[in-house]
């Protein structure tokens, strides 16, 4: 009550009340002349405590509030005549954002007005407004209840709510009072001439038993022009009374009717009916629903949807109500994560739901399971690929835990029309719901899981034990469980492995894992660990939900005679050459038996494996460890290891280890398409490798440069293949490398695969003149682009329109084409794309795509409509054009840019391969190469212009250029040789043998050659090569101003040379940036970087036997 009306009326108190010894308990008291009333929370239940007659106060009853509603004197469950048009849909990207885990709440205030009129004084016996006034504290203080706990609301009486009431005898504004529907008018009209709209934030009218609903609502709380159009009737029963008021108050604050289906009743609301048939919560119409109901009677508790209606109330009412001061937190809730983002389950298949939360104020939760499928109205049982299959159920402390359907039903085999399992191919939403009943507001954590449901897969089902097996099992027996696997291993449900589980107290428990990571093969062999007389199996899908529990009940007997068994865990493994992996035996034994059991390894494991037990022997009971590594093996597959248990005086048992042994290395075995050094190579390329034993996945990336900075296009797959669509440029050299996945590891990359594009020589000249406008009108001349290539000589061997940006109204309207010098001309789009205004797009025969109308504006590359070779062969020289032309009117626009590229055919001059010997180096020593091992030319360029790329590494041992360590990727020229800056260095002073690295040699125009392979041999006798003295001279040199942003000075006045000296700037790889000869006597020179990229270089000078080298910095 607000404090005005409780001071008028101080016989008439409410209380909160809370456990000392359980916080979950708590409720609410009401203490008036007309008695006490209680309602207590007690595990999720509403208990009352009420008078057991009016004139009696010396005793009272205490009973649950479902028994009330089902109780002998029970009314008939009425309609609800909610006006639910107006409610709007919910959608779960909203419900998320209305829920934020972990966010502070506190108490919303809101003030209502309840007016009641003489027959609802004359229905409970009052006979004055004080005594209609406590039966309205008790009522809303029982409400209050429910809405403190799920909506975190306080409904506080207004001030003068006694000028609300009407007492038998007295002249009653209301004119007809047991027609709901009639009533609505009339107490939107009462409060408007009675109270102000300012003094109230909500309202109701109280009336006897209508004749045509149980309650009525048909406006809002917060608007001033329907915030009291809500009626309730009927407080003769307690428990229906309350409840009718819960829920036409949740219509007043936007929550729907929760049912699918009622009988045929136009009350169904589409954008809540997440119930089956008559719905159970407060927001249902169970009891009312004829074949329809799932249950007689409202559990009492709001359904997630109506939490989230009522909140979005809140959201979409901003001014209304008011918050108190007591904070309280959300819970939050973490669900399992799973391998899949979008699990897919077989059909007809039991499934179980989990989850768990925690509350940072230490509030004990209680959850709940509610699907999230709203229906369409279909009538119970009837709907199957969409709307809900499943009732809710109370909170419950356990309630974080689901299994669908009940236990019970699975292992008896009874159907619930209200809790099915789902039989068609579809999409299931839930919400796992975290209570914590936090007087202060309550806290309502909410968190959504969905999967999907696979027809084609399911049952998925125990084939044995099966309900009518009748056989007694001993402890100890090694017992061979059957499923039907139905599809469950293959796409989309992809459920390799399940795992299994034993219970004695006949399903309740599954305290015993039996076996975790078994093949889905729809079989596995299980050790009974112990004795029971009502055990049962249950198998589930490992890393899923979907599951199922045997049927019969079975008998679990001790043996006769004493006696052992074992077996070993897991049953089946994946073994990595990098994890070593422990399984463990595990020995029971009964009566006592005691004879040490002497356990083998028989065989079945491949050649190189390391395998192990850490006891030959041992007591019965005792567990032994098996140790396997496969660091050296070399072979895969599945092996079956076999295991030897025995005892003297006992029969020997053997047992199986399945393993899965995968290689140790993931090498690259050979490129396939194209072969390493292809030249003239087509433009959209497709590349192929020899399949890698052993690999899952590959992995394929494609660069224009030698260390992949410029990743131009990548894969990953299962097939050892790979189609680009990208148009490579012509021309040009290209390195492509694969690494293989498998589930132990990722295997190293291959060396680089090199391939050169065919050879054109290719020139873009961009249209002048831009932007020009096209006409509507087809009288109009085209327009006309020219491009001058009079400078040019050749012949045509490709043409490509390129950045063609068009705006236009309809381009279905337009044609373009191409005109060669000769007057040859090829229409490349003409009347194409009906209806589509405008285009970015290039044509290009090598493209892979035709004309897609839907993405001529995406900036893609199509084949033209007749192909641009047809100019192949003409003459270069001359004027190209392109014209675009009108061909029908109606629509106009404009051409904004056009480039033009012409491509001639090109000959490249070859490498010559001059000297290749190979490198003798004496072990543990470094070693330099000269040209007389290592020297390539070509009669179009020098040796500044020679390059060669490593495509490898070699194994033992590593380049360096200059000092600088060469890694696959990097370069060096020819030149470099000559200053003897390149040396092969080894690792270590005791490896003997041969090395080797893969090389690409180019020069800097066409020229090319790979792979070529230059062999290295370290032996302790080769001789270490006596070459001229290098004398590092670096701290000579001064550099500066260093860092620089253009402009760098080299100071070499302290460095004294004969002869003529030589400067090379390279970047980090070895590139060369500039080279330059300086003559004798040069003290300083200075050098732009301008226009070279930010990054750390090295500036070398060599003279004879003398080096300098420092690093220089350019910002």
């Amino acid at each position: 009550m607000e404090a005005p009306l409780q001071n008028k009326y101080p016989s008439l108190r409410t209380f909160m009340l809370r456990s000392i010894t359980d916080r979950s308990i708590q409720g609410r008291l009401a203490v008036t002349p007309e008695g006490l009333s209680a309602i207590i929370d007690i595990d999720g239940f509403e208990v009352l405590i009420n008078k057991v007659s009016k004139k009696d106060n010396d005793h009272y009853a205490v009973f649950k509030l479902v028994e009330d509603l089902i109780g002998s004197d029970k009314l008939t469950p009425m309609a609800c005549g909610a006006h639910i048009e107006d409610i709007p849909m919910v959608e779960p990207a909203a419900a998320d954002a209305l829920n934020i885990r972990g966010n502070e709440i506190t108490m919303m205030h809101f003030r209502v007005g309840i007016a009641t009129t003489s027959s609802f004084g004359e229905e409970i016996g009052s006979t004055s407004v004080e005594a209609t006034l406590a039966k309205v504290v008790q009522v809303m203080n029982n409400v209050n209840l429910r809405y403190n706990k799920d909506h975190a609301m306080q409904l506080d009486l207004i001030a003068n709510e006694d000028k609300l009431i009407y007492v038998p005898g007295t002249t009653d504004f209301f004119t007809i009072q047991d027609n709901g529907g009639q009533l609505l008018g009339q107490s939107q009209a009462f409060f408007n001439q009675t109270i102000l709209s300012n003094q109230y934030d909500y309202a109701q009218t109280w009336t006897e038993r209508c004749s045509d609903v149980g309650g009525v609502v048909s406006g809002s709380a917060c608007n001033n022009q329907s915030k009291a159009r809500g009626v309730s009737c009927g407080p003769a029963n307690v428990g229906y009374f309350l409840t009718t008021v819960k829920h036409e108050m949740g219509h007043q604050f936007s929550a729907s009717h929760t049912f699918n289906a009622c009988n045929g009743s136009d009350q169904i609301a589409t954008q809540g009916a997440y119930e089956p048939g008559s719905g159970s919560t407060i927001m249902g119409y169970p009891g009312a629903c004829a074949s329809d109901n799932i249950q007689n009677n409202a559990d009492d508790y709001f359904h997630v949807i109506s939490i989230l209606q009522v909140r979005n109330h809140h959201a979409n009412n901003p001014g209304c109500g008011t918050f108190g001061t007591e904070i309280n937190h959300v819970p939050d809730i973490v669900l399992p994560t799973y391998s899949s983002s979008l699990l897919t389950i077989p059909a007809d298949t039991p499934y179980e739901l989990v989850g768990t939360a925690t509350d940072m104020d230490g509030d004990n939760l209680l959850y709940g399971w509610e699907q999230f499928d709203p229906g369409s109205g279909e009538p119970l049982g009837t709907n199957f690929a969409s709307g809900p299959l499943n009732r809710p159920y109370p909170p419950s402390a356990k309630g974080y835990y689901r299994i669908i359907p009940k236990i019970n039903n699975i292992i008896n085999d009874i159907f619930d029309i209200a809790d099915r399992i789902p039989s068609a191919t579809r999409e299931m939403n839930w919400k796992l719901i975290a209570r914590d009943y936090n007087p202060n507001a309550g806290g309502v954590g909410i968190a959504d899981f969905k999967f999907k449901v696979d027809s084609n897969a399911g049952p998925f089902k125990f084939t044995f034990p099966a309900k009518n097996t009748d056989t007694i099992f001993e402890l100890g027996q090694y017992v061979e469980l059957k499923w039907d696997v139905a599809n469950s291993d293959k796409a989309p449900v992809n459920c390799e492995a399940v795992n299994i589980y034993y219970s004695i107290n006949g399903g309740t428990d599954f305290t015993d894992t039996l076996l975790l990571n078994t093949p889905n093969d729809g079989h596995e062999f299980v050790m009974l660990p112990v004795k029971a007389v009502n055990s049962r199996f249950k198998i589930k899908g490992a890393g899923s939900i979907f599951l199922d529990i045997s049927r019969k009940a079975l008998r679990v007997n001790e043996p006769a005679e004493a006696g052992y068994s074992y077996d070993v865990y897991p049953h089946n493994a994946l073994l990595c050459p990098a994890s070593p992996k422990e399984f463990t035996i595990k020995s029971i034994s009964w009566k006592d038996y005691s004879t040490p059991v002497k356990v083998e390894l028989v065989d079945g494991w491949p050649a190189n494996t390391i395998i192990s037990l850490n006891k030959s022997a041992l007591a019965p009971g005792e567990d032994v460890i098996l140790s396997i590594d496969t660091k050296d093996v070399n072979e895969a597959g599945f092996f079956t290891i076999k295991l030897r248990g025995i005892s003297e005086g006992f029969d020997t048992l053997y047992r199986y280890l399945t393993v899965e042994v995968l290689p140790s290395k993931l090498e690259f075995v050979s490129a396939v398409n194209p072969l390493p050094g292809t030249v003239n190579f087509p433009q959209v390329p497709t590349f192929g490798w020899a399949p890698i034993p052993g690999a899952d996945q590959y992995v394929f990336e494609l660069s224009s440069d030698s260390r992949f900075i410029n990743i131009i296009d990548s894969y990953v797959g299962v097939q050892p293949n790979f189609n680009t669509l990208l148009v490579l440029a012509p021309g040009t050299i290209f390195y492509w490398r694969v690494r293989a996945i498998n589930r132990c590891f990722e295997g190293p990359w291959s060396d680089y695969n090199t391939f050169q594009t065919i050879l054109y020589e290719c020139n873009t000249i961009s249209a002048l003149g831009l932007p020009k406008n096209i006409s509507s009108n087809v009288t109009i001349p085209p327009v006309e682009i020219k491009f001058d290539i009079s400078n040019q000589v050749g012949t045509t061997a490709d043409i490509n329109l390129k950045n063609i940006n068009i705006s236009h109204g309809d381009i279905s309207k337009l044609e373009i084409s191409a005109k060669s010098p000769s007057g040859k001309i090829v229409k490349v789009i003409s009347e194409r794309c009906s209806g589509i205004s405008g285009m970015n797009t290039s044509f290009d025969d090598s493209s892979p795509l035709p004309i897609s109308c839907g993405q001529i504006k995406a900036d893609k590359t199509f084949q033209p409509g007749e192909a641009l070779s047809a100019f192949n062969g003409d003459p270069v020289q001359g004027d190209w054009s392109v014209s675009i032309t009108t061909k029908k009117g109606g629509s106009s626009g404009v051409i904004s840019s056009l480039d033009f590229e012409l491509c001639a055919s090109v000959t490249s001059s070859p490498i010559i391969k001059i000297n290749n010997n190979v490198l003798k180096v004496k072990t543990g020593f470094a070693q330099t190469v000269e040209n007389k091992d290592l020297k390539y030319e070509s009669d179009q360029t020098t040796e500044d212009n020679i390059w060669y790329f490593l495509l490898s590494e070699p194994e033992h041992g590593y380049f360096t250029s200059y000092g600088q360590r060469l890694y696959k990727g990097d370069r060096f020229l020819q030149s470099f040789l000559n200053d003897w800056a390149l040396e092969y260095v080894p690792f270590d002073d005791v490896y003997e043998g041969a090395d080797e690295v893969t090389l690409l040699v180019r020069d800097n125009k066409f020229g090319y050659l790979a792979p070529e392979i230059f062999k290295i041999d370290l032996n302790k006798s080769n001789i270490l090569k006596s070459n001229p003295k290098v004398n590092d001279v670096s701290n000579l040199i001064r550099l500066y101003p260093n860092p620089t942003k253009d402009l760098i000075t080299i100071d070499m006045s302290d460095f004294k040379w004969s002869g003529n000296a030589k400067l090379n700037i390279t970047d980090l790889s070895g590139k060369l940036i500039l080279s330059r000869v300086l003559s004798s006597g040069t003290a300083t020179v200075n050098i732009d970087l301008g226009q070279v990229a930010s990054g750390v270089y090295f500036a070398n000078i060599i003279s004879g036997n003398y080096v300098a080298k420092q690093k220089l910095i350019k910002i």
